[in-house]
């Protein structure tokens, strides 16, 4: 809807999702189950072409038990994940992805890293993963509230 985008993953073990940005958007998730690892950084400059410097926020697994987490415009954006087991989660995206008001989802990849006493840091290079498609289904339930 106009307000928020409501996504449910389900991921075989190995499947990943690239390293990607949600531009000023919450991000509220709920993982159901299963073991995946969550990459994640913060954006901290804006460099030529696209490219951002960004600080790693964190690189942990979530799992097997269920978790919420949360990812705000400038707090952990930016995240890759990889499916470790079977997993599933869902996650509330508000406002949702709306390139005409610029929030279009980009990927990213890692072209160097380096670490200093204040964390780990790297450049993210935009670009287009081969190979890589999500489904998209729309809700036929009963109309929702809000």
């Amino acid at each position: 809807g106009p307000q928020m985008t409501i996504c449910l993953f389900v991921m075989r073990p190995g499947a990943k999702i690239p390293l990607h940005d949600h531009p000023g958007m919450h991000v509220y998730g709920r993982h159901l189950f299963g073991r995946m690892r969550v990459c994640s950084f913060d954006p901290v400059e804006r460099l030529e072409g696209g490219s951002l410097r960004a600080k790693l926020r964190s690189d942990r697994i979530l799992g097997p038990e269920p978790a919420t987490y949360t990812l705000g415009p400038e707090d952990g954006n930016m995240h890759e994940l990889e499916a470790l087991e079977n997993c599933a989660f869902f996650d509330f995206l508000t406002p949702p992805y709306d390139p005409p008001a610029g929030r279009d989802c980009t990927y990213y990849r890692r072209e160097s890293a380096a670490s200093d006493a204040h964390g780990e840091w790297a450049i993210l290079v935009p670009y287009e993963p081969l190979g890589f498609a999500m489904d998209k289904l729309d809700y036929r339930g009963p109309p929702c509230q809000m």
